[in-house]
């Protein structure tokens, strides 16, 4: 994973997402054929960029579920953040 840029900080901010925070996510998965929303209970961890096969960089948000396991997601993916309760 790569420093945070400016691009990755920017789709945070757009999102409202504050590291450390624990929220509601609701996020796609899968081809555009066969597509669902799932959702999820994360933690913000921060913003990054990331390369692709084809050598573009695309924005990655960074998320921890609960149990720990990481969750990294394309901007394109997020359909909904909401802060939750702890």
């Amino acid at each position: 994973m790569n420093a945070p840029d400016t691009a990755a900080q920017r789709e945070a901010q757009r999102l409202g997402l504050e590291p450390g925070q624990l929220y509601r996510l609701a996020h796609t998965q899968g081809i555009h054929q066969a597509r669902r929303v799932i959702r999820s209970l994360v933690v913000f961890v921060g913003a990054s960029t990331r390369r692709q096969w084809d050598g573009t960089l695309v924005t990655c948000l960074e998320f921890t579920r609960p149990q720990g396991r990481p969750l990294s997601l394309l901007a394109a993916q997020v359909v909904e953040a909401r802060a939750a309760a702890a």
